[in-house]
């Protein structure tokens, strides 16, 4: 009888794994579809940049291209001078998954890659910006919820994981502005913001951005 429990547990427990991995596999699935756009999207932008500059400089016979504008270097200088003090994309919250490459929290011999943290939070928790910036995509991939883009001068942060959006591309957004309702999901009850930090197409760890 025992024998025959302990069979039926540990044929349970493969099968919960099984199950966890093939989740685990879709999820990191769409997350790479996500960080394609997001590459395609910033990519775009700064080619359309570029080829700004270098019809204005051609104009005025000048031969340096620099693809940001007065008002885009101040804002990075002043996003980069803010660097361990930015607000919380979240009023309140902890980390959950840390950004790189690390071991699954629960399945043993997995490594996943993370491009951000993930930050969880309450049910019905409202998202919001960490700095001033540009709306630069509402990104929506079949399958999974919506990401926000937010344009900083050449600093992109990213807020994935939300069930709504309440702002729009091309509008401005100020520090600690509400963006987004976070997704709450049902079968775990678990509220969880995932916040990316680009430096134009370099993925940065926002651990180290935000406030402690």
């Amino acid at each position: 009888q025992d024998k025959y429990l302990e069979d039926v547990t540990i044929k349970k427990l493969n099968a919960r794994q099984q199950d966890l991995k093939k989740k685990l596999a879709e999820k990191q699935a769409l997350e790479r579809k996500l960080n394609k756009q997001i590459e395609a999207l910033i990519k775009a932008e700064l080619e359309a940049k570029r080829k700004a500059a270098e019809t204005k400089n051609k104009t005025n016979n000048a031969t340096t291209v620099n693809t940001l504008t007065p008002e885009e270097k101040l804002v990075s200088k002043n996003f980069a001078e803010n660097k361990g003090r930015l607000p919380w994309p979240t009023a309140t919250g902890k980390i959950t998954e840390h950004f790189g490459r690390h071991k699954h929290p629960t399945l043993e011999y997995v490594e996943v890659e993370s491009n951000g943290i993930s930050i969880a939070t309450t049910k019905g928790a409202r998202a919001r910006a960490i700095f001033d910036g540009t709306v630069s995509k509402v990104v929506l991939i079949p399958g999974r919820n919506t990401a926000v883009l937010i344009k900083h001068g050449n600093y992109y942060t990213v807020y994935d994981n939300l069930v709504t959006v309440n702002v729009k591309a091309g509008q401005q957004i100020k520090a600690k502005q509400e963006i987004g309702t976070i997704y709450t999901d049902p079968e775990t009850n678990s509220t969880v913001l995932q916040l990316q930090i680009w430096k134009e197409l370099e993925k940065l760890d926002p651990e180290q951005w935000l406030s402690k």
